[in-house]
Formats: C-alpha cells, sequence, structure tokens
C-alpha cells in the first residue's frame, strides 16, 4: 500500500482509472464493517492527465495542492483447494498541508503529511496470515496486513521542497514509510490498487518495506535520473509515534539510484536499492538489493499513462534470521524472490478499466525449508472496472503452487470507493 506523495486514489482517462468521487457510499461501506484502505494520490499525479512529457520536470517542481483523502476498501478471498475465506478491509485518512508556498529561489514549498489507516478482518474470516497458512502458502496472497481482530497505524511527516533548475529534491523528517517511497512503481507495491498478492504488492523477502519508524528521507528526480537516501527507526512498535525504541540503535539505511530514458518507444525507469537493517533482539543484521523495471509504450507516457507497460522485480537478502533462542514470527519467508507483468490501462478503449498480469516465484529461507517448503510459482491477474468516479470493482485470480506442490486457484474481489478535497 503507498500513501502521498506516490500512489493515486484518482486516475482520469490519460493516466488510467478514476476511484475518486462520492463520500456517501464510502461512509456506508464503512458503517457496516466492509471499509478497507486506498492508497491516496499527490497534485503531481492529478496533474498529469493532461501533461506532455517535455512539461512533466515543471509540473514535478510544481506547488503541491492541500488535499484531505478519504477511502475505503473491502477485500474478499477463497481458497478453492482448501476452502479458506479472507476478508478483510481498510479505512484510510490521508492529508496534506501547505504551511509555506514556495519562494523565487532554491527554497521551495514546505508541507505537512499524515496517514491514519485502520485494518481489520471481517466477518469470522481466517487473518491473512492464517488463510495463507491453511492453504499450504509459503507467503500471503494479499498485503492487507489485517490482523484478527484489528489494528491501526498513524503517520505524519514535514516535507520540504529545494529546487536546483530543473532538478527537484525533497527532505522529510518525521514518521516515514520506507514502502511509500523506495523501489516504486505505478504497476505494483498497492493491494489496494493493483496487484492482490503481497510478492507484488508489498514484500515477502526482505523486511525493508515495513521498517516504519522516525527518521528522515532525502528525495532527488529530474528527467533522467532519481535518488533517494532514508534512514527509520528499524523497531518501532507503536501504531503512532514510538520514542522509546530509537535507543534501541537499531536502524533501516537505505539508498537507491535509478535512470529514466524516454524515447520513441515510450519511458523506461530502472532502479538499484541497496539497504542494510541493524540487528536486533530478535533478529541477525540484514543486507539486501532490490532491482526494479518499468517500461511504458506510448511516446507521450507520463508515470502510469501508457497503454501497456513491462514491469519487473527482482529481491535478495542476507541476514535477518532469528536469533537465539529463536524462532521469531518477525521473520520474513523468502530468501529471495522476482516477478515479472504487464499492465493494459484502457483495454479495448475504456478509459474506465485495467487488465494486469504478472507471473512470480519465490525461494524459502533455510527456516521455511524446514517447515517443507520448497520454491513456490504463482501467476496472478486482475481487471478493474470503474462503473462510476467513485467506485473501482476489481476481481482477481490467483494460480499458486501450495507446500505440497499442488496446484491452488485464489479467487479475489475487491471493491473500492473514496472522495478526495482538494483546495489551494
Amino acid at each position: 500500500m503507498r500513501f502521498p506523495p506516490l500512489r493515486r486514489l484518482a486516475r482520469t482517462k490519460t493516466p488510467g482509472r478514476a476511484i475518486t468521487g462520492l463520500l456517501a457510499p464510502a461512509l456506508a461501506f464503512s458503517a457496516i464493517g466492509l471499509a478497507g484502505l486506498a492508497g491516496p494520490v499527490t497534485a503531481q499525479d492529478i496533474r498529469a492527465d493532461e501533461t506532455p512529457p517535455e512539461r512533466e520536470i515543471a509540473e514535478v517542481a510544481a506547488p503541491h495542492d492541500n488535499f484531505l483523502s478519504l477511502s475505503t476498501t473491502p477485500m474478499l478471498q477463497h481458497s478453492a483447494r482448501s476452502g479458506a475465506t479472507n476478508a478483510n478491509n481498510e479505512v484510510d485518512i490521508v492529508g496534506q498541508l501547505k504551511l509555506r508556498e514556495a519562494g523565487d529561489g532554491v527554497l521551495g514549498q514546505l508541507r505537512l503529511s499524515f496517514w491514519w489507516l485502520h485494518n481489520a478482518t471481517l466477518g469470522g474470516s481466517l487473518s491473512t496470515s492464517r488463510f495463507s497458512e491453511r492453504a499450504g502458502l509459503l507467503w500471503d496472497v494479499n498485503d492487507g496486513d489485517a490482523p484478527d481482530p484489528a489494528d491501526s497505524l498513524g503517520l505524519i511527516a514535514l516535507h520540504q521542497d529545494f529546487r536546483f533548475n530543473e532538478t527537484l529534491a525533497t527532505l522529510s523528517a518525521g514518521k516515514l514509510y520506507p514502502g511509500n517511497d523506495l523501489a516504486t512503481s505505478p504497476y505494483f507495491g498497492d493491494d489496494r490498487d493493483t496487484f492482490f498478492n503481497q510478492i507484488l504488492s508489498g514484500e515477502p523477502v526482505g523486511r525493508w518495506h515495513d521498517r516504519i519508524g522516525l527518521g528522515a528521507g532525502l528525495k532527488i528526480d529530474n528527467d533522467r535520473w532519481f535518488a533517494n537516501l532514508m534512514i527509520t527507526d528499524a523497531t518501532a512498535q507503536e501504531a503512532y509515534f514510538d520514542v522509546s525504541s530509537i535507543k534501541d540503535g537499531s536502524n533501516f539505511y537505505a539508498g537507491e539510484a535509478g535512470a529514466k530514458i524516454r524515447s520513441s518507444l515510450g519511458a523506461t525507469r530502472a532502479g538499484l536499492l541497496a539497504y542494510r537493517i541493524d540487528r536486533s533482539q530478535a533478529l541477525t543484521a540484514e543486507r539486501g538489493l532490490v532491482v526494479t523495471a518499468t517500461h511504458e509504450f506510448g511516446s507521450e507516457a507520463v508515470d502510469g499513462s501508457g497503454p501497456v507497460a513491462l514491469f519487473a522485480c527482482l529481491s535478495a537478502r542476507d541476514g535477518g534470521e532469528a536469533r537465539p533462542p529463536g524462532p521469531s514470527d518477525q521473520t520474513h519467508p523468502l530468501r529471495w524472490g522476482w516477478f515479472a507483468g504487464m499492465a493494459l490501462n484502457d483495454p479495448f478503449g475504456r478509459d474506465d478499466q485495467q487488465i494486469g498480469l504478472a507471473v512470480f516465484q519465490g525461494t524459502p529461507t533455510s527456516e521455511y525449508r524446514a517447515k517443507g517448503f520448497s520454491k513456490q510459482t504463482g501467476l496472478e491477474i486482475y481487471w478493474t472496472f470503474t462503473p462510476h468516479p467513485a467506485i473501482a470493482i476489481t476481481p482477481d485470480l490467483q494460480l499458486l503452487q501450495t507446500r505440497d506442490d499442488r496446484l491452488d486457484a485464489v479467487f479475489g474481489l475487491r471493491v473500492r470507493l473514496g472522495h478526495e478535497f482538494r483546495w489551494q
């Protein structure tokens, strides 16, 4: 899942499907316990619907709007072989406030972003992790993170922009979410908007994705390259501000660099993320690499707007194992994993739809091999319809290899509702 400044709540005709709309149906769903989380959008994402490529950097450097995003997303999945069922939801309140407008010089806009979400398992169904255990799967079929019965999380951060000709740098400080800013793509990394399976929507390999804690980050972006640096508290456990864990001395460090190439064939973005997580009381130190690549066809393709997109990701790590006396419920199941896929925006001339298809594979750690798991492979396909600007409906199918080397079909359905208020 994502929140500002990456994930978009709205997709209009050029960059894709729209999900913003009326607030009333969203609140109605929430009231009957079918609420969920959807990732919000930034001003640059909204403006991208009519932005030609040569103006992309100018728009990125433009001031961000104030906004308040309210969204709710119920999700249902059923395993054909095991009979297991998971239903979970997230309620999401996301906002951004301009604290100071950009000046004429280097100093850009200062703004405050916040995100509150509530996760819950619904209707007496299995939690996501119990569902995967029952079905004999190595990792989760979604990244909803919904425990049984519920959980909440709050983030808040300050962002200061700096402008250097065609380069925009943003310094952030507060409670940060690494999975929001590192190794990103419009086509994976959010099970409330694109693929369901955790290997595509989260990270079952390294723990870098969810090292949510107090920290600082620097993002640099122009039309040819990008870079990110981040450090956060790696052992934060509290739902809001966990100051006490800072003294543990276990931190998450990350650096990412990449290139952006535009040609007559479209736009390509590729990056390499390297990270380290210090040793904690429960786990050994962890080091890892993540390679991502996205190519969008179309001479006027902007991030998320090409008619056809190809994407891939490879993750590998060393360490992050349980320390004696072990084991630990904080370990991740995979030593390395990869996925590759494609997305069709506005298929068959319908600007309210998107189709995604991906194949993936994961190799377990020694801990999970001892539990009887071996390398697992799978496929996922989804088709999103937007019958109303306020509603996005996504049927989903996953074909997954189980622990006993059988094929399981996991059927899914997601309904996403939302409204965004925006002002200057």
